[in-house]
């Protein structure tokens, strides 16, 4: 199942080590980059962190 979570919702260190692992990870993924570029974003969450997609958004 896919679940939507807010930034103060993610389980940071489970979201990082998804991107960590994954095949082709970018740095525009990270929380920490997230975090200092984007003034919002939340997640979609595949099961327990199997894979994540941030969604960077503005109000």
């Amino acid at each position: 199942m896919i679940y939507y979570y807010k930034r103060n919702q993610i389980d940071i260190v489970k979201y990082d080590t998804c991107i960590t692992k994954s095949i082709n990870t970018r740095v525009y993924a990270n929380s920490w980059y997230l975090d200092i570029v984007a003034d919002n974003w939340d997640v979609l969450v595949l099961n327990d962190y199997e894979a994540v997609m941030p969604l960077p958004w503005r109000s």
